[in-house]
């Protein structure tokens, strides 16, 4: 694959969904299985195991390996990286709803994230754990009619990037900034800093009312491509009026 481009898959993962073979069929490994397994919710067993089955499904495109020989390992913070077939190749999942989304770069980390709106989410009491002072002090003075889709653009974005480094939650949330306006004419994002390296974010159009995606990987140069099972088509892909900033609390 092209190193400037970061290939996002999406796919049906909801109830309804009828895709063959996704989580009946799904060669899961034994710790999928077992992660599966710990849900309460039928529901949340079905999506877990339609994201992963998605993923496996995904991956095989690029290394020439079948699903079910693909094996998975984590890193210090819980990021999970293929241990084989040894590749250069990146990856990341993420699900929300009936939504799930696989992220691929060559060569380069990865992160994404797709959240589902929910209208009995209280986004300042939220905000006030996860946003930054800055980022609560932009979103108090948005537009209360566009304060719910401003918090979620910055959260998923905060979780791409979060997911990118592999940091997990060694970095607090509130500890990144990553908004610094409500809105801007300048169309450039401005590259963000975290773990020692210049972050790239994207918010992505998936068509969805009430889902918002960002994906984010290293530096400037590259596009968001959303690939299909024919051909990559180009993904609507904003670039962010969000200003850089690592800002450490304290």
């Amino acid at each position: 694959m092209n190193l400037r481009e970061v290939h996002v898959w999406r796919a049906d993962v909801g109830l309804n969904s009828a895709t063959p073979g996704m989580p009946e069929l799904a060669p899961l490994d034994a710790r999928e299985r077992a992660q599966a397994a710990k849900l309460r919710r039928a529901a949340d067993r079905r999506r877990y195991v339609a994201s992963h089955a998605f993923l496996r499904r995904v991956l095989p495109r690029y290394v020439g390996v079948p699903a079910g020989e693909l094996r998975f390992a984590t890193g210090q913070y819980g990021k999970p990286a293929l241990s084989y077939p040894t590749t250069g190749l990146a990856f990341n999942l993420s699900h929300s709803g009936s939504v799930a989304l696989v992220a691929v770069a060559g060569g380069a980390a990865v992160g994404v994230d797709v959240e589902q709106a929910r209208s009995d989410v209280d986004i300042h009491g939220l905000a006030r754990t996860v946003f930054s002072e800055e980022e609560r002090r932009v979103l108090r003075a948005c537009d209360p009619a566009l304060q719910c889709a401003l918090f979620y653009r910055t959260w998923v974005c905060k979780e791409a990037l979060l997911k990118a480094c592999g940091a997990g939650l060694s970095v607090a949330p509130d500890r990144l900034t990553v908004l610094k306006r409500a809105c801007s004419s300048d169309p450039c994002a401005s590259l963000i800093g975290l773990a020692g390296t210049a972050w790239g974010v994207r918010l992505l159009d998936l068509g969805n009312e009430g889902y918002f995606a960002a994906v984010a990987a290293p530096g400037d140069d590259w596009a968001a491509v959303l690939a299909t099972t024919d051909s990559p088509v180009a993904l609507r892909a904003a670039r962010l009026p969000f200003g850089a900033g690592f800002s450490p609390a304290g």
